[in-house]
């Protein structure tokens, strides 16, 4: 027997993953740092509050907060 999925649930649940797999690549590695636009050290966000990232991602939207590669 076939169970019906939310559609909207399913999207959502993927369209979060990408990002965070987006932010893992720099902010997991511990003393990590780019070269883009210059040499800087990459903040290590594991363990940092769900209210933290959730701000600094909304300041970053806003324009409040900035950073070429972000």
């Amino acid at each position: 027997m076939a169970v019906a999925q939310d559609k909207k649930a399913v999207s959502a649940a993927a369209d979060s993953a990408a990002p965070v797999s987006m932010c893992i690549g720099c902010h997991s590695i511990p003393g990590y740092q780019a070269s883009f636009p210059q040499v800087y050290r990459v903040p290590k966000i594991g363990g940092q509050s769900q209210q933290y990232i959730e701000t600094v991602l909304k300041d970053y939207r806003q324009g409040n907060r900035s950073h070429p590669s972000m």
